[in-house]
């Protein structure tokens, strides 16, 4: 892929973990992820109102710290039942990806006993993965290593941003920003067609809440625009500003 010689020393440390935690902190992005991507039946009846982030790390029986990269709690509609959605992203292949996703579930299990909770709930781990040079290879049977029962114990799921067709949720034009960070990240490494896409996305912007787009230019400034060349940031700034431009101008209409 072409646009491998990044600026990657202007890039924030741990970006792809900071992109997809400022990502699924709005509950329509989590929507998105399990109901129109993942396409997760029993996501049709969640109350969106019940969907709260919660805290991420957790201390083990062995004093360990480990933290997950996003954590939701959630409800079903008329139903007093509440459930986790576990977000881990990986921009790498990790062999050991079974294990981890093992030690946030039971971590969290832990946490609910020692409040008293008799019947655990269900936990739902997903895997993004954004890597761009290796498709996601490995078993997302977590009980892989298990001679027997291999079919009737956990699985996650991953989510492969490269694989997916966007443009379809893009043509919606809908307030939320998954779609049009998923379209860019799939394109990071490649300056050129990441320019490209920007061009694309500028009506996708203009949809989008004023909260919306004062979020992406965040995430943007600090995530795509440190890769661009200098010649490719001047088209950046142009959008940039024909963006906010119209946005200043609708509330000029109110």
């Amino acid at each position: 892929m072409k646009g491998k010689n990044v600026l990657s020393e202007n890039l924030p440390p741990k970006e792809h973990d900071s992109t997809f935690k400022f990502l699924f902190e709005e509950k329509k992005d989590i929507l998105l992820l399990i109901k129109d991507i993942l396409k997760y039946k029993w996501a049709e009846m969640i109350d969106e109102d019940s969907i709260k982030l919660v805290k991420t790390n957790y201390v083990t029986q062995d004093f360990m710290q480990i933290e997950a990269d996003v954590i939701a709690k959630a409800r079903l509609r008329e139903r007093e039942v509440y459930f986790y959605i576990l977000i881990e992203n990986q921009s790498t292949v990790k062999r050991d990806m079974q294990l981890r996703i093992l030690k946030y579930m039971i971590s969290l299990w832990a946490q609910e006993i020692r409040k008293g909770v008799e019947v655990l709930p269900a936990i739902i781990p997903i895997v993004v993965y954004n890597g761009i040079d290796e498709r996601w290879n490995i078993s997302t049977n977590l009980m892989e290593a298990f001679d027997i029962f291999r079919d009737d114990i956990f699985k996650y799921r991953v989510v492969d941003i490269i694989e997916l067709d966007m443009k379809k949720f893009l043509e919606k034009q809908e307030d939320v920003l998954g779609p049009i960070v998923f379209y860019l990240e799939q394109v990071r490494e490649d300056k050129d067609e990441l320019v490209k896409r920007l061009y694309e996305i500028e009506a996708n912007l203009k949809s989008l809440s004023r909260r919306n787009i004062d979020r992406f230019f965040n995430w943007a400034h600090y995530i795509i625009r440190p890769r661009l060349a200098e010649d490719l940031k001047a088209g950046y700034d142009k959008i940039v500003a024909r963006i906010k431009e119209g946005v200043n101008d609708k509330i000029k209409m109110y």
